[in-house]
């Protein structure tokens, strides 16, 4: 391993507490002699890009503040500003990107709430996960809940997006049991609710398997189901529960009622399926406030299944997909696509399985392949496009937490935004067949764009989506790597690991850059003896080149100097002892700006 021979040495670091107003300082132990050239105090973003204004075409927004826009500006990896495209110039400088949309609909990102395409994609004939993230991708899909996550799937999953392949938000739940319901033993403890890994993947909760053979078999009686889900909501859990008839929905509501009582569903605990419920039951979703994630193309998609066919004259054809039902009742809805199956049959000239657009178009007419007009009592529990709509972006985000960061197109939020081939306020149901998705971005980053369509997609396609790649060994939800280069000291803007040391936070740069110092703003409650490790990356190799031990306390600062300034491919702070989880306020960078050309 090769390192630069003025870096290598080890410190030991006393601290000095910051007073309000939060100013960082410090006393730092240089190594060496340091030089002072001119430098330039850097806090890289998480994202960098142009600002781009999309304009020319309607914005449905899913903001019930503003349903409809007609011009929004992206900068970075967020959405700036919501509005009229009459009033959109003044606020963006000369140099933006302007997209005319002629005349196409811009959408929030489409998310899908229940899929097993990343985890079952043999079944669908995807080689490898990168070619099943694309064909996601170039359908409109900017994050996917992957409802059944074991320690392998998550392993691949934690493994392709340090390796920055993740170019899709994947939110994992994570089975207690097989979906016969054999025990998978206590491996998820290892992880927290919520737990952040990155940008683009976190877990979501834990997948329930209370029934089997389409709700004929149950797995538990209902004091261990009350049990089961007492003791996993007491621990903070979102759980996602699998339920297909009438007789597992008795359970699965008896369990939940036990443990929300009277009081709200803070922890958006959610039924899957849900393709056989009573009238009674229906109620009772909506008292309780429990996320039902349906898939809006079935009954009709389900025609012609014989497994199908027998469950609905089992359960009442009154009782099966009651998705208008619920609409009406106020149930909160998320949609996806289940995706893959063997019920969605290939019917020609309309989007492909696996597409949202798809979803759209068979949610609305209920097209079964099998029967021309599908039967009127599949009709009568259709969702309207709206709806679905709104079920397949913010419901879907709802469902799985984040609908603070994407699932609407709002200021603030994440810029995940597609492009479909028409106007959507003037499209007929009969149209919908021939929609396509001609622009995919996550995080202000085009991750597809149609042949023929460039002129829609700023920047390339594929292209990182930051300049600085910020990783860690874990994150707490809503704590977030980029809050730790945030450039904010504020107390409540702090990356936290979520988890006990030792925990690391990594920064990647796309080309060697010339640091002369690195600053680590402490956020630590309790106070406590410390011992952090510096490790620097040069030519692809990791070297250790401080050891800072002190008693530490919120606004404190933690400096490294090297002797002259050095070319740098990236560092790593790993917190090996503390009192409490790893967590920063924010890190700072001092570089050279070295001119080229």
């Amino acid at each position: 391993m090769t390192t630069r021979a003025s870096t290598v040495v080890t410190l030991l670091l006393l601290v000095v507490a910051c007073v309000e107003p939060v100013t960082p300082t410090s006393t730092t132990v240089d190594a060496g002699q340091a030089t002072t050239p001119t430098t330039t105090t850097t806090t890289p973003p998480p994202i960098a890009g142009d600002t781009v204004v999309f304009r020319g075409g309607p914005v449905l927004t899913m903001d019930p503040n503003r349903p409809v826009a007609s011009a929004v500006v992206v900068e970075g990896d967020r959405i700036a500003w919501v509005g009229d495209e009459s009033e959109v110039d003044p606020v963006v400088g000369p140099d933006a990107v302007q997209i005319d949309l002629g005349g196409m609909t811009l959408l929030p990102g489409f998310i899908d709430t229940h899929t097993h395409r990343v985890g079952d994609r043999d079944r669908f004939g995807y080689p490898d996960a990168d070619t099943a993230i694309e064909d996601a991708l170039s359908q409109g899909w900017t994050s996917i809940d992957e409802l059944y996550v074991n320690q392998e799937r998550l392993d691949e999953l934690r493994a392709l997006d340090a390796a920055g392949g993740l170019r899709i938000r994947v939110n994992a739940y994570l089975p207690l049991t097989t979906p016969q319901g054999e025990s998978l033993g206590d491996w998820y403890t290892a992880y927290m609710p919520g737990q952040v890994f990155s940008p683009m993947l976190r877990i979501g909760g834990l997948k329930l398997f209370p029934d089997s053979n389409s709700g004929r078999t149950l797995h538990y009686s209902q004091d261990q189901l009350d049990a089961l889900v007492a003791t996993l909501h007491d621990e903070g859990w979102q759980l996602a529960i699998k339920a297909i008839s009438t007789q597992t929905h008795e359970q699965v509501l008896t369990a939940l009622a036990n443990v929300l009582g009277s009081g709200p569903n803070t922890q958006r605990h959610r039924i899957e399926h849900a393709l056989a419920i009573t009238e009674e039951q229906v109620g009772q979703l909506a008292d309780l406030g429990i996320i039902v994630a349906i898939q809006p193309h079935y009954p009709g998609a389900l025609q012609g299944d014989v497994d199908i066919e027998s469950l609905i004259v089992e359960q009442g054809q009154d009782n099966f997909a009651r998705w208008r039902r619920l609409a009406d009742a106020g149930v909160p809805l998320s949609a996806g696509y289940a995706f893959p199956n063997g019920y969605d049959q290939d019917i020609l000239d309309i989007p492909p399985p696996g597409s949202p657009l798809r979803l759209l178009y068979r949610s609305v007419t209920q097209t079964t392949g099998v029967d021309d007009p599908p039967p009127a009592w599949m009709l009568t529990h259709a969702l309207t496009f709206d709806e679905t709509l709104r079920a397949l972006t913010l419901g879907s985000a709802y469902a799985d937490g984040t609908d603070d960061r994407v699932g609407s197109i709002v200021e603030g939020k994440l810029a995940d935004l597609v492009i479909v081939s028409a106007d959507l306020l003037e499209t007929t149901s009969g149209e919908l067949a021939g929609l396509e998705v001609l622009m995919t971005m996550v995080g202000g980053g085009v991750e597809f764009c149609a042949t023929g369509s460039e002129a829609l997609c700023p920047g390339s396609v594929g292209a990182p989506q930051s300049e600085v790649l910020v990783t860690a060994s874990a994150s707490r939800d809503g704590h977030g790597t980029d809050l730790a280069f945030d450039g904010s000291t504020d107390e409540s803007s702090f990356w936290s690991s979520g988890d006990d040391p030792p925990g690391w936070l990594q920064v990647a740069y796309p080309e060697p850059t010339v640091v002369t110092a690195i600053r680590f703003v402490v956020y630590q409650n309790p106070p406590s003896e410390t011992r952090h490790e510096l490790e620097l990356i040069i030519d692809g190799s990791p070297s250790l080149v401080a050891t800072f031990e002190a008693f530490t306390t919120t606004g404190d600062v933690i400096e490294w100097r090297p002797a002259e300034p050095t070319a740098i491919d990236g560092f790593r702070i790993t917190t090996v002892s503390s009192a409490s989880w790893p967590e920063w306020l924010e890190i700072e960078v001092d570089v050279i700006e070295v001119e080229t050309g």
